[in-house]
């Protein structure tokens, strides 16, 4: 699995609305058309990695993808009965 995929499968399951702006990363040209899930994911519970880069064709690791489920279950409720 690689860290777009793991990202925006992530953000839909826990709903999180596709975010362009939330964070800019070096290697931007390569997201590509998951830029709005990463953005969204990016600003709660997935980070670069150094130098600024996303790295969305890189292969998650087991580590990796703990601690995103640990930071997701750390997110608050969303509201069950939005509007």
């Amino acid at each position: 699995m690689t860290r777009a995929e793991m990202t925006v499968w992530t953000a839909r399951a826990v709903r999180l609305q596709p975010n362009e702006k939330a964070r800019a990363f070096a290697d931007e040209a390569a997201i590509r058309t998951n830029r709005g899930w990463i953005g969204a994911a990016a600003a709660g519970f997935v980070t670069g990695t150094p130098g600024n880069r996303f790295a969305p064709a890189g292969k998650v690791t087991r580590a990796e993808e703990a601690l995103v489920l640990n930071r997701v279950l750390d997110m608050p409720d969303p509201d069950p009965f939005p509007n």
